[in-house]
């Protein structure tokens, strides 16, 4: 091995480990985001609440697949999948119940900072310009009176 073979196998080592790490780290996320979403569905059934429940489900199926993926080394479409599902059930979590006045507006900066960790660039930004897409087009059909969304206690 010559000098210029040493840096790059060193290199493709430690790459190598942060995709290890990245994988068990987004498993990890997986394994809590099924039991959240488990419990989301359970209570949701319970309440006769029917879009969370369906929205839970469809969700879980999802995070789940994701972590099946890492586990294939399908890192990057895992990520995409787990991060995508993620923002759009918290997009029409927003628009079929409170709209902007909703909580889980505030799960699109934790979904940031997971794409942070997760993901490449690319996917960041393509998620930052979804999210506010979203909370653009909500406060345009608000503002326009189309529909109106209500603060519940």
């Amino acid at each position: 091995m010559n000098t210029q073979q040493a840096p790059q196998a060193q290199g493709t080592a430690v790459s190598q480990l942060m995709r290890q790490l990245q994988a068990r780290r987004l498993r990890q996320i997986a394994s809590v985001l099924s039991v959240a979403l488990a419990v989301i569905v359970i209570q949701a059934a319970l309440l006769g609440t029917w879009l969370p429940a369906v929205l839970g489900v469809v969700a879980l199926a999802c995070v789940r697949s994701s972590a099946q993926m890492s586990r294939r080394g399908e890192l990057d479409r895992a990520t995409l999948i787990l991060l995508s599902t993620l923002t759009a059930t918290a997009s029409v979590a927003m628009w079929g119940s409170q709209g902007l006045f909703n909580g889980i507006l505030l799960t699109f900066p934790v979904i940031l900072i997971l794409a942070g960790m997760l993901a490449r660039p690319r996917l960041f930004v393509g998620l930052l310009v979804v999210m506010l897409a979203v909370i653009g087009l909500i406060t345009m059909v608000s503002l326009l009176g189309w529909r109106t969304f209500v603060p519940e206690p």
